[in-house]
């Protein structure tokens, strides 16, 4: 019936049952709505099972209002009909048809109550299976345990489909056999620990397809073997076996029984229970390749520790056979102990018989850059072709000797003059000038030679050893493959070397030496970042004497060891007498200290245990402490300074490779080297950025260091125009006079107190 017809009343009347209709269906929604939200089901509408309950839903609103307005519609006719009509009339339309409409809207809501139900049920259903696989998801993604994981699963399982008995069975590596992992419910017999022939298991069929089985009946099921099994003591005679796959490989088998709420189970149950197995699936491939990983480590372990072993005592053999032998192994020459031997009985024979010999010592130019650029087996083969060389130009009777390293002596008795070691000279000159041919390859090295005589040199082996190797010293700088004759000047030159160890190890002796130190801020907010230690010798006769006048000594002598012990130490314990002071507290940071590193002495075989020992002594903490080490140091033996350089990194000391730039690194081996810092040199630094070739090799060394997340330090900044390029191009740290020359402790400590030096600093970088 039309709103038309009805009067002002009887449209308000109207208008209040449809509000009350309205809020009769849309309470109950939004109620429903609530819960949703609340289990966290509205998170994504668009998965399916958010998605078709949400749409039930609606449409059981929809359906409710629609069977209220036919209500409604039915009340109108009947009012409308007790306006027009006749009592008689009246009775007869409400008879007939308000009897069958009521009907039709009992019906209607009947069919209305029972989908309601339905629906709710099935919505409560899968609330508590997104809840539980959520809890799988969440206690799966915290374990890698393979065993564990499955325990989890099954747990889940069993709470999902209601299930009293539960098992798992792990697949052996064979694939013939059951291990149960894990067994819960109301069985009384443990079987955890129990092998199983899985042809006689009721499981073989799930093996055999590798698909999930539903039994609805264990005793008529075609797919079970022929022993029946007795289900009178359970309460459901079917039961669930579902496959536990890893990528397309079986792993386990899980089994489901005994319905607790009677009755069977059914394929929704199946396909809630294979989901379930889906979603862990992920975690279960990490904790199967972890559990693979985890056994293959201990055997290799295991193996290398029997490895480590069987390699110590042959080092051990092979060292004691060297020495027995005093032959080199890689060449088969005489090693420097049976050199000197033969040498000193060459000496006797020219003493009795008034009788010449001449010693020289070989060096083979460019050797270091073919084995670092080449690998250490193409130098190993160049040594011993050079050895058959030497072999097959000089005459039985003389001495050849493999020095070390790519240094080679020789010795050649009963020679008349100097003029016949010259003529020898020149033809291993002429030898090693010869390309080199391996593979296919030429290698051009050259070769320089010392000699000296006997005995207008020296008189005894040592001095005659020494005095070819100055002379050779003497003949490296020359254009190429040269060879030079000791000379008195070369003696003098060596006194002069012998008073300067005797000075220096004297000095060391008295501890005449004393550290400077020069700050290397922030370029972004200015703050102090650390400071570069700097030797200084305090010669009593001399005064202040700079690193360049002595350390090439203190290198050669070997006496730099005990000289850089000396300083790192020393180093070590000034930072700490800061750090119990007090001048660091108005940083954000406890700022470094960085102490460079010779060559000698980060080859020396005890370097990282003193390293280690100064730092139990001082009580230094590693992580204020960089070591300092030139990028030409690290290449000379890449892969043994690669190891040197993780065991240092182990300790928590820092690394920062100083002069980068200036030497010929490998970016392979930058890679793996663990660096902190790279150290721009300052000659670069020194004419940006008006210089544009400098300028690019700064930018190109930035660029390199982030990409490899290193930070960077830049040496010898004057000028505020390279501090503005600096920090333009994202260079972390700076260093030079711009902000402080080398100052001494004492200074560096008033430095530390002085705030206006701070701030000026601040200034600076502002």
């Amino acid at each position: 019936m039309n709103a038309k017809g009805l009067s002002v009343s009887e449209q308000r009347l109207a208008l209040q049952f449809r509000v009350i209709a309205l809020l009769i269906t849309l309470v109950p929604f939004f109620v429903f709505i609530y819960l949703m939200s609340s289990h966290g089901l509205l998170d994504d509408l668009t998965a399916p099972e958010t998605l078709v309950p949400f749409l039930l839903a609606i449409i059981i609103v929809l359906s409710a209002l629609a069977l209220l307005q036919s209500l409604f519609n039915n009340m109108s006719r009947v009012a409308h009909a007790m306006k027009v009509c006749s009592a008689d009339e009246l009775a007869e339309v409400t008879t007939q048809e308000t009897a069958v409409e009521l009907k039709e809207i009992a019906s209607s809501f009947e069919q209305l109550l029972s989908s309601y139900q339905k629906t709710q049920e099935q919505l409560e259903h899968q609330t508590f299976e997104l809840l539980l696989i959520r809890e799988l998801s969440e206690e799966a993604g915290k374990s890698l345990d393979l065993r564990n994981l499955l325990s989890i699963l099954l747990e889940k399982l069993m709470r999902l489909t209601h299930a009293s008995i539960g098992s798992v069975f792990l697949v052996e590596d064979d694939g013939t056999r059951f291990h149960v992992v894990d067994a819960r419910g109301k069985r009384p017999e443990n079987i955890v620990g129990l092998e199983l022939d899985i042809d006689q298991s009721a499981a073989r069929w799930v093996v055999e397809h590798q698909k999930p089985m539903l039994v609805e009946n264990i005793n008529e099921d075609e797919r079970l073997p022929a022993r029946r099994h007795d289900s009178q003591k359970y309460a459901s005679p079917s039961f669930l076996s579902l496959p536990v796959l890893a990528g397309e490989e079986l792993i386990a088998i899980v089994n489901l029984a005994d319905r607790e709420k009677g009755g069977c189970f059914t394929r929704a149950d199946l396909t809630s229970a294979m989901v379930m197995v889906q979603e862990v699936r992920f975690a279960l491939d990490n904790a199967r390749m972890y559990t693979a990983l985890q056994e293959t480590a201990d055997r290799l372990e295991a193996q290398n520790e029997v490895l480590q072993h069987e390699i110590r005592k042959r080092l051990k053999v092979e060292k004691q056979l060297e020495h027995l032998a005093h032959k080199d192994r890689l060449t088969g020459l005489a090693n420097r102990y049976l050199f000197m031997d033969r040498l000193e009985m060459m000496l006797a024979h020219a003493r009795r018989y008034r009788s010449k010999v001449a010693v020289m010592f070989i060096d083979l130019d460019r050797f270091k850059t073919i084995n670092d650029t080449l690998g250490h087996s193409v130098g190993d083969r160049i040594l011993q072709v050079a050895a058959q060389r030497l072999t097959g130009t000089l005459r039985e009777v003389d001495m050849i000797s493999r020095y070390g390293g790519d240094e080679f002596t020789v010795a050649l008795p009963d020679i008349k003059t100097a003029e016949d070691a010259a003529l020898v000279a020149q033809k291993l000159l002429d030898v090693f000038n010869t390309p080199f041919t391996l593979e296919g390859r030429e290698y051009h090295l050259g070769a320089s030679i010392g000699i000296s005589l006997f005995p207008d040199d020296a008189e005894n082996v040592e001095g005659l050893v020494k005095c070819a190797d100055a002379a050779m010293y003497e003949a490296k700088p020359k254009s190429g493959s040269a060879f030079h004759f000791y000379t008195e000047d070369l003696g003098n030159q060596a006194e002069m070397v012998m008073e300067m160890e005797i000075s220096l190890r004297k000095a060391i002796e008295q501890e005449e030496f004393i550290l400077h130190y020069q700050p290397f801020l922030s370029l972004s907010d200015g703050e102090l970042r650390g400071m570069e230690v700097l030797t200084r010798w305090l010669q009593p006769d001399r005064g202040l004497v700079m690193p360049d006048q002595f350390i090439p000594f203190a290198e050669r002598s070997g006496l730099i060891y005990p000289l850089g012990n000396w300083v790192l130490r020393s180093a070590c314990l000034q930072h700490c007498r800061w750090v119990e002071d007090g001048l660091f507290a108005g940083l954000d940071k406890i700022p470094c200290v960085a102490v460079n590193v010779s060559s000698v002495q980060f080859r020396e075989p005890n370097f990282i245990d003193d390293v280690q020992r100064i730092l139990q002594e001082t009580g230094m903490n590693p992580e204020c402490l960089e070591l300092e080490i030139t990028e030409g140091v690290l290449m000379e033996q890449a892969e043994e300074s690669v190891r040197l350089l993780h065991q240092l990194k182990e300790m928590g000391v820092k690394i920062a490779v100083d002069d980068f730039g200036t030497g010929f690194s490998s970016l392979s081996y930058l890679k793996r080297f663990p660096i902190d810092t790279l150290k721009v040199d300052r000659s670069f630094v020194a004419r940006v950025p008006e210089h544009e070739q400098d300028a690019s090799i700064v930018r190109a060394i930035v660029d390199l260091a982030h990409n490899l997340h290193i930070k960077v330090i830049a040496e010898g900044i004057e000028h505020a125009e390279q501090l503005a390029f600096l920090r333009a191009e994202g260079c972390e740290w700076g260093q030079g006079y711009l902000f402080s020359r080398p100052v001494s402790s004492e200074a560096m400590a008033d430095v530390l107190r002085d705030d206006g030096r701070k701030q000026e600093w601040r200034g600076l970088i502002a």
